[in-house]
């Protein structure tokens, strides 16, 4: 039998919750936060945001993989939960169907990498902030798409019609990165030669 540590602050109605879409062959312990260790069956750690600081996912994560699960609808719990190195983020209600889709890649990820868990971050991780509002599944999708891709140091290119937030993303995606707090410049490449853009980048860089 694999566990799931659930851990959460006296949070009665997850605990029902997410016992009753746990797939067979799963049983839930439930915890608050650093009054009980990890045990060695456990197949991932679930953290309510909710009530507990999502802060707390790195702390857990050195130990098993993290789901976050919270019942906000709003963009910054979940860009903050995966900026901080959550597998997953579920809204609720939760749903038996995603739920026992994500154990199972859980369970080949592991098989993948042995017994080496731990997934740690050496920076300390900036606030998450995101000018991006909405609370449909793509708008929460793209803000952890965002705190995912804010962590790797590679160039990004946004596509999109005009007017559907590619400067946002870009501003976004600026935030949570090592660049927090350095200048964010914007060029519009439509008025501008491409050999005046190359010069530009050439005399900022040398």
């Amino acid at each position: 039998m694999k566990t799931v540590l659930l851990v959460t602050e006296n949070n009665k109605e997850l605990t029902k919750e997410l016992s009753a879409v746990l797939p067979a062959g799963y049983k839930l312990v439930s915890a608050r936060p650093g009054k009980s260790p990890v045990p060695s069956s456990t197949a991932c750690v679930v953290l309510d945001i909710d009530t507990v600081e999502a802060a707390r996912i790195k702390e857990y994560s050195t130990k098993a993989l993290v789901l976050a699960i919270t019942d906000q609808e709003k963009t910054g719990p979940v860009m903050e939960a995966a900026t901080w190195g959550a597998y997953e983020i579920m809204r609720r209600p939760l749903k038996k169907e995603r739920l026992s889709r994500v154990l199972g890649e859980l369970e080949d990820i592991k098989q993948e990498i042995g017994n080496a868990m731990a997934i740690s971050k050496d920076t300390i991780v900036p606030a998450a902030t995101c000018v991006i509002v909405g609370r449909s599944t793509l708008v929460m999708s793209l803000c952890e798409k965002i705190a995912r891709i804010a962590q790797v140091e590679v160039p990004v290119l946004v596509t999109g019609e005009t007017g559907t937030g590619k400067e946002l993303v870009a501003e976004a995606i600026t935030q949570l990165s090592s660049r927090f707090g350095k200048p964010f410049v914007i060029i519009n490449s439509v008025r501008r030669r491409f050999h005046d853009l190359a010069t530009d980048h050439l005399d900022r860089n040398s």
